[in-house]
């Protein structure tokens, strides 16, 4: 007992030079953080808005600069409508990414979809809320 009480630990500031000196190589080995892109879709429908059409060619790009990658799709919407309804919706809103990925030329076998409905909601609305925020698919690139 009297020994582990003597025990200290010492910590040493290091420059971001010094680090990568020192683990620079353990460092590139390590994946690169995962990239999450959302994109929003037409009220009540599985169409993207212009600005998230816009942006599949930066999704397929980063998708193709990572060697194994393994694609996550979420869809979501907002409160109006049944529950049902919109866990269906959000499930095709996911699979319509995926098949949208799949025509760049992507691997469907990398891509996984699923829906949550309005379960996790990104703007907290009340039932029955219009919420363009709400209504998205985030993928998550690994």
């Amino acid at each position: 007992q009297e020994e582990r009480s003597q025990r200290h630990v010492s910590m040493k500031a290091m420059s971001p030079a010094q680090l990568n000196a020192r683990y620079g190589d353990l460092l590139a080995t390590l994946p690169q953080p995962p990239r999450l892109f959302i994109l929003y879709f037409k009220e009540g429908t599985t169409d993207l808005v212009d600005e998230s059409s816009a942006l599949l060619p930066d999704l397929f790009a980063e998708v193709n600069k990572r060697p194994g990658a393994d694609i996550q799709i979420v869809g979501h919407t907002d409160t109006v409508g049944q529950e049902a309804d919109n866990d269906t919706l959000s499930i095709n809103r996911a699979a319509g990414v995926k098949v949208m990925l799949a025509k760049l030329g992507l691997d469907g076998e990398i891509i996984r979809a699923t829906g949550r409905g309005e379960r996790e909601l990104r703007d907290k609305t009340p039932d029955e809320t219009q919420s363009a925020l709400n209504r998205r698919v985030e993928v998550y690139v690994k």
